[in-house]
């Protein structure tokens, strides 16, 4: 009978899949505009990081409307034309 003794149990490692998402990391700066809007009003920053252990993403973001003031949560779902750049 074999046993596992003098052996490390190793937990499983995060999905090689997910690397995929390596594309996401780092800081990403986005404008946009609001419904009837002319010209963008609202912009802000997203940044992704791994957390530890390589299994999930965290998204932090900072927003900002039109007056430079902190946009409300009931506020946040305005269209966006996208993220514009790649900050690093």
């Amino acid at each position: 009978m074999a046993t596992n003794e003098g052996m490390s149990m190793q937990p499983p490692g995060p999905d090689p899949a997910l690397k995929a998402l390596d594309m996401f990391v780092g800081t990403w700066r986005m404008t946009g505009r609001t419904l009837g809007a002319d010209e963008d009003n609202v912009a802000g920053t997203l940044r992704f990081e791994w957390l530890p252990g390589g299994f999930f993403l965290q998204q932090h973001v900072a927003d900002r409307g039109s007056r430079g003031d902190r946009l409300r949560p009931r506020h946040r779902k305005v269209p966006v034309d996208g993220v514009r750049e790649h900050v690093r």
